[in-house]
């Protein structure tokens, strides 16, 4: 490191702030500028920021253009990663896109046979419900661009009614036909669109549903690799993980014998083969997290995948070790592009 340059990373979020970054920097031998949108100014090729450099913080309110910058922004739109990349040079910014469509992802995935692991999954609309309800007994139905566990709805077919579910065991409207059902859930979804899967019945662990995050980043080499994840515990009673009790390690789950190593390691070759997918189809990524579910008979499925990586969820995780390749591995890929 001490015959290496020192470079400039640029971090790219909503706002200027500062950032739980120094160790990583430090490590790395590199500065590290956090700005927004408001702070650049494209005519005098110039950044305002918080800048991170040799131990300290410091407010610039102009500063040369970094050489790579990794951007945290949450974004469905490349048009900002590309101008700035336009500026600076390519290929410098990662994560042009970080607000995945949840039905493009499913494409990308379909096409590279990646089927078996996937539900099967429609865009919503009232004659996708029908067909699906025909032939499952329960579809989740949730926003094609994730809203962090918002306005996500259990449909079910039961006895004597079809009944749509939010978040509570109580259905939210109750029919007792099909095409009276549709017609009174359909005004729920028009204001954006949505996508309707079929319903999988998750191993459980104390009595609650869970997930297992995986997290995908590429390392200061340039390439996927798989620092950890951890699994989302969700409330008693709760269709979806995103209501979660609990984040529990991933060595704490496998000691309970929940999944075994050998699906574990399944799940992390399967991450860097979707990481891999993904940015083949979206353009430049750095990072994302796979989202893993074991049915009741033992069978894996891909549940989702997020651009978006809620770092601020390691908290609440015991696992030091995951939590600093967290922040280390994108400082060290744009280490990589810079050079």
């Amino acid at each position: 490191m001490k015959n290496i340059a020192r470079k400039l990373i640029g971090i790219l979020t909503s706002k200027a702030k500062k950032l739980p970054i120094r160790r990583e920097a430090d490590r790395l031998g590199v500065d590290v500028l956090v700005f927004g949108p408001k702070g650049i100014f494209w005519k005098k090729r110039r950044i305002r920021g918080y800048l991170y450099s040799k131990g300290h913080w410091k407010k610039k309110r102009f500063c040369h253009l970094p050489s790579a910058i990794y951007n945290r922004k949450y974004t469905h739109r490349a048009d900002l990663a590309n101008k700035l990349e336009n500026l600076i040079g390519r290929p410098t910014v990662f994560n042009s896109v970080t607000w995945f469509d949840k039905w493009r992802i499913y494409e990308l995935l379909r096409s590279a046979k990646l089927v078996q692991y996937l539900p099967e999954t429609g865009r919503y609309s009232p004659s996708t419900v029908a067909n699906m309800l025909s032939q499952w007994q329960k579809l989740i139905v949730k926003p094609s661009r994730g809203s962090f566990g918002k306005d996500i709805y259990l449909m079910a077919r039961e006895e004597s009614s079809f009944n749509l579910y939010h978040n509570l065991q109580i259905p939210k409207i109750s029919q007792p036909t099909l095409k009276k059902f549709i017609t009174s859930v359909d005004h729920l979804f028009n204001a954006k669109p949505f996508i309707v899967q079929q319903f999988i019945s998750m191993s459980r662990f104390h009595d609650k549903i869970f997930d297992i995050r995986i997290y995908v980043q590429k390392n200061g080499r340039g390439r996927w690799s798989v620092p950890g994840g951890f699994c989302r515990l969700a409330v008693g009673g709760s269709y979806i993980t995103n209501q979660s009790i609990d984040l529990v390690g991933i060595e704490e789950m496998t000691k309970y014998r929940l999944f075994s190593r050998r699906q574990f390691d399944r799940m992390r070759h399967l991450s860097v083969i979707v990481a891999k997918v993904i940015e083949a189809g979206l353009g430049h990524l750095g990072e994302m997290g796979v989202d893993f579910c074991i049915d009741m008979e033992g069978r894996l499925w891909i549940i989702e995948v997020n651009g978006h990586t809620q770092k601020s969820l390691l908290k609440r995780v015991n696992d030091k070790s995951v939590k600093k390749a967290y922040y280390f591995n994108p400082l060290a890929y744009a280490q990589h592009l810079a050079r």
